[in-house]
């Protein structure tokens, strides 16, 4: 798949197992330290490795 040709519907299929991938890894990673940490510090946590995991994904394409 090229990415000049890429449509709305194939972003979209990229985006939401990404979503997903987040959301898994912040479950499995968070749980074990939920019951030392607050939800805003697990939360803040979570938030920040989206945003470097969005802000890097246009190197990752680049690189493909």
């Amino acid at each position: 798949m090229e990415i000049s040709s890429a449509s709305p519907s194939s972003l979209k299929k990229l985006i939401l197992p990404l979503i997903s991938l987040i959301l898994i890894w912040g479950f499995l990673g968070g749980g074990i330290e939920w019951h030392r940490l607050n939800w805003l510090h697990v939360w803040r946590f979570w938030i920040q490795d989206a945003k470097n995991m969005i802000l890097s994904l246009p190197v990752v394409l680049l690189l493909f």
